[in-house]
């Protein structure tokens, strides 16, 4: 009989342990990965492009902002990047997406260093992994094309695309105005799924 009741005491004392050493852990991972969801990352920096290096538009095609074939993340849509799959030329090595951005907002956007090497944007001049877009105030949109009536105003454009060493998806982060986290987004660029 002692020894049953020596043995249910070493037990307990075993079972407790193995519940506190759990608990500890259990709190330890919580508490890391709080960290972590709460920790905003540095926003990057890169090319800066602005309402004086726009393409010239003042609106954007009607269903810019609700048509699937078109990649929205918050005030900005690129055209013709949320087609499952997009096309990947091989002659431009990627494809155009022109940018449309609502009037008053500032997004920076990353190629993901998940990207392989040579995965850029080439938005103004030269290729970047980081461009940071500002579009227009509507008192410095420039006015609406007469040709153009179908457009919605207000909105800064930029012609472009994203280039990439070969068909991919091309994982990408993007600031929106003030927010500390970025948001992501995916172009599935000649490949039709990215699961």
């Amino acid at each position: 009989m002692i020894a049953r009741l020596g043995i249910a005491i070493a037990s307990a004392v075993v079972v407790t342990a193995v519940a506190v050493a759990l608990a500890t852990t259990g709190r330890a991972e919580t508490t890391d990965s709080s960290k972590q969801a709460t920790t905003a990352r540095e926003r990057p920096r890169g090319v800066l492009l602005d309402c004086s290096t726009q393409s010239g538009l003042g609106g954007a095609p009607g269903g810019t902002f609700t048509s699937r074939w078109n990649l929205v993340v918050g005030p900005i849509a690129m055209r013709g990047a949320g087609g499952t799959p997009v096309y990947y030329s091989n002659d431009f090595g990627g494809n155009k997406f022109p940018l449309y951005m609502r009037g008053g907002h500032r997004v920076t956007v990353e190629v993901s260093r998940r990207n392989p090497q040579g995965t850029r944007f080439m938005y103004g001049r030269r290729p970047a992994r980081v461009i940071t877009f500002i579009s227009c105030r509507s008192v410095e949109m420039p006015p609406r094309n007469p040709y153009e009536p179908h457009t919605a105003c207000c909105f800064s454009f930029w012609g472009g695309g994203v280039f990439a060493p070969s068909p991919r998806c091309v994982h990408l982060l993007a600031w929106v105005d003030d927010e500390r986290s970025p948001r992501r987004a995916v172009i599935r660029l000649g490949v039709p799924d990215c699961g």
